[in-house]
């Protein structure tokens, strides 16, 4: 039977755990951001002649995901996917208007030309990938599971209907040219 020191120990040893995971995972987010910061900067120097200048710093979500704004781009990182970025303010204003970064993750590539939704993007959020339209000469601002049954049944219907996967975005901001 436990004596109370034995209770007192492990109690002890159970809070140390716990500090220790506690603290190991503040140092993983902080070189995460240590290393969203060093990938970014290095995009940007080497593609980002287009960008402008940043208009904030680099800011991580909960879902490993990190992004930068610039004036004419914005640039997102995750570990798995490093850095990408979207040039043009009406891609990002759609980007946005779909969720962002925070909500959708980090870009896997730049902007591809689908040809049932115009242009696009596909993002991860550390478990689950997405596809965002950016056209705004289409449905700006829709996005996609493609992990669900929608993008299944939109797989398998899309030749022949020729149509993107339904327009589910917020609002369309003409204003914003979305």
């Amino acid at each position: 039977m436990p004596t109370l020191m034995h209770r007192a120990a492990s109690v002890t040893f159970g809070a140390a755990l716990l500090i220790s995971a506690l603290s190991t995972g503040a140092a993983h987010a902080e070189n995460s951001s240590e290393t969203a910061i060093q990938d970014i900067s290095a995009h940007v120097q080497v593609l980002g002649a287009d960008y402008g200048a940043a208009t904030d710093d680099v800011h991580c979500y909960n879902n490993g995901a990190c992004e930068q704004n610039y004036e004419k781009a914005l640039v997102t990182w995750s570990a798995r996917t490093g850095a990408h970025a979207i040039l043009s303010p009406h891609r990002v204003d759609a980007f946005k208007l779909a969720g962002g970064t925070e909500k959708l993750g980090a870009l896997e590539s730049e902007f591809w030309q689908s040809a049932y939704c115009g242009e696009s993007v596909t993002t991860l959020d550390g478990t689950h990938r997405f596809m965002i339209v950016v056209d705004s000469g289409t449905q700006a601002g829709s996005y996609l599971s493609l992990d669900g049954v929608d993008a299944e049944k939109w797989h398998a219907t899309r030749a022949e209907t020729k149509a993107c996967f339904a327009d589910n975005a917020a609002v369309h901001d003409p204003s914003l040219g979305i």
